[in-house]
């Protein structure tokens, strides 16, 4: 996951960490390790995130799902 990216798209759209969380229907601190990659953000919760930031496909591939192919 492109935590950095995430957390500038978070500040361009002026929502915290805690709305987002409240929206996911998880804790703070559950969102926290979720965006230090501590665990990882279910499909549900990556499809809330994209609602709620008005995220294109592109950029929820491009932040959440690694593009290297072996």
């Amino acid at each position: 996951m492109k935590r950095k990216l995430l957390k500038t798209i978070m500040a361009k759209r002026r929502i915290t960490q805690k709305e987002l969380a409240e929206s996911c229907g998880i804790s703070t601190s559950a969102f926290s390790k979720r965006l230090n990659g501590e665990t990882e953000f279910t499909l549900e919760e990556i499809k809330i995130l994209s609602r709620c930031l008005s995220l294109t496909d592109e950029a929820v591939m491009s932040i959440f799902f690694d593009s290297k192919v072996s």
